[in-house]
């Protein structure tokens, strides 16, 4: 079940990231700016993701959830082809919405299933491993994404059999990107639904709302701290995603293919590398009696990540800039597993899908669709120079990391003194 999930991250942000590899040649064809893209990127994904998960959120503690997932693979796979039909900005917008809604069942499953299968001395680690898909998806985004525009962009020109439009090599990119996902809904169909393992006092699923409100209220001072400190550095991990392989192409002159094959080998070591580390030190604080190991791991990842940055744009070596985005990514990655098992140490089962679903609200309203718009504002806006895109991904991290660190930091202890009541037992309000 935890390689199905890790597979179906692996799709959405392959799906998701393809974009990042096609700013150059969109940009030429549709006349577009980097703030263009950051609103593609981030608020037209964020825009309905946020807002639909929390309903995914509701029936997943509710459905059958692998069956659940499947069709919501079955949504975003639709759509990412969608992109490629597009021939302007509204219509590529729209695609991207629709994406992001087939997207937003993923975290809900996901979290909800993980807790259900893993103890929760593991769970750190499982939830490492699913986000492991987050560097893979990227990863052969990059890679295959800058090879497979090169490949498509030199084949005779194509159009469409209904509208005679041209098709670039962008547009059968998209086109090619939203196939596999139907093989992963298929196998999904036909996955049982798993039985929670953990403990006899494990409450139904199916909880209502109100009753989330209620343990959200009772919590919100963790959970705050928890939801805003996690959310920048997520936030922030989308602006690296977008915006480093515009800077190697602008700052170092590298192609789309030299920049893809760099940064998606980084990605695909690095990224699960970094995802791998962090579970396992918080798993080890854990067990040596640490018990805000969870919010003290991601506060230091906090300001490791701005350091990384730092080392990435300031260097006028592409040797050391590539360092940098190795370090870049490690730290990128190294929450994913202490973010995840923290919010289930703190949740009662028959909740967590709604818990997951509105942290993931949280995360991608001030990250997904804020953070990456933000540099793209500054590179357009402040320095006015599509070159200093790097010195922009720089100034926004000193802001958002820091303030990340901060909130984090402010929460440990009271989050260590909620994670002593434990969430493996029932919730009155459940």
């Amino acid at each position: 079940m935890l390689v199905l999930l890790m597979l179906g991250y692996v799709l959405s942000f392959f799906d998701r990231q393809i974009l990042v590899m096609m700013i150059e040649p969109i940009g030429r064809d549709l006349h577009l700016t980097d703030t263009h893209f950051g609103l593609l990127y981030g608020f037209a994904f964020a825009l309905f993701y946020t807002v639909v998960g929390l309903f995914f959120g509701r029936l997943v503690d509710s459905l059958h959830r692998p069956r659940l997932l499947a069709g919501a693979i079955i949504l975003w796979s639709l759509a990412t082809a969608a992109c490629g039909l597009a021939n302007n900005f509204t219509e590529l917008f729209i695609a991207r919405m629709m994406v992001g809604v087939g997207e937003a069942a993923l975290a809900p499953v996901a979290y909800s299933l993980i807790a259900d299968l893993f103890q929760p001395q593991r769970r750190a680690r499982a939830f490492s491993i699913y986000a492991m898909g987050i560097y893979l998806g990227t990863g052969v985004a990059f890679i295959l994404g800058g090879k497979l525009v090169g490949w498509l962009d030199a084949l005779p020109p194509m159009t469409l059999p209904w509208s005679g439009e041209p098709l670039a090599g962008w547009h059968l990119a998209f086109l090619i990107a939203g196939v596999p996902g139907m093989f992963l809904a298929l196998a999904l169909m036909f996955v049982r639904e798993p039985r929670p393992v953990r403990s006899a006092a494990t409450p139904k699923r199916g909880a209502t709302f109100g009753a989330f409100l209620g343990h959200a209220r009772r919590q919100w001072k963790a959970l705050t701290c928890h939801h805003f400190g996690f959310a920048m550095h997520t936030g922030y991990g989308y602006a690296i995603a977008i915006w480093t392989p515009a800077f190697f192409l602008r700052h170092h002159g590298w192609s789309i293919g030299q920049v893809g094959l760099v940064l998606g080998v980084i990605l695909l070591t690095a990224g699960p590398l970094g995802a791998i580390a962090g579970g396992a030190l918080t798993d080890a604080w854990l067990k040596r009696g640490v018990k805000d190991a969870y919010l003290r791991v991601g506060a230091l990842v906090c300001v490791a990540q701005l350091g990384a940055v730092a080392l990435m744009v300031l260097s006028s070596s592409p040797i050391v800039g590539v360092i940098g985005a190795a370090l870049a990514i490690i730290t990128m990655a190294a929450t994913a597993g202490p973010a995840g098992a923290a919010l289930q140490q703190l949740t009662p089962a028959a909740l967590r899908g709604q818990a997951g679903a509105f942290y993931t609200l949280v995360a991608n309203l001030l990250g997904l669709s804020l953070v990456p718009l933000l540099v793209g504002l500054t590179t357009d806006r402040l320095f006015a120079d599509p070159g200093m895109v790097g010195l922009s991904l720089l100034t926004v991290g000193a802001v958002v990391l820091l303030l990340g660190a901060g909130f984090l930091w402010l929460g440990k202890d009271r989050f260590a003194l909620r994670a002593d009541e434990g969430s493996d037992v029932s919730d009155p309000a459940s």
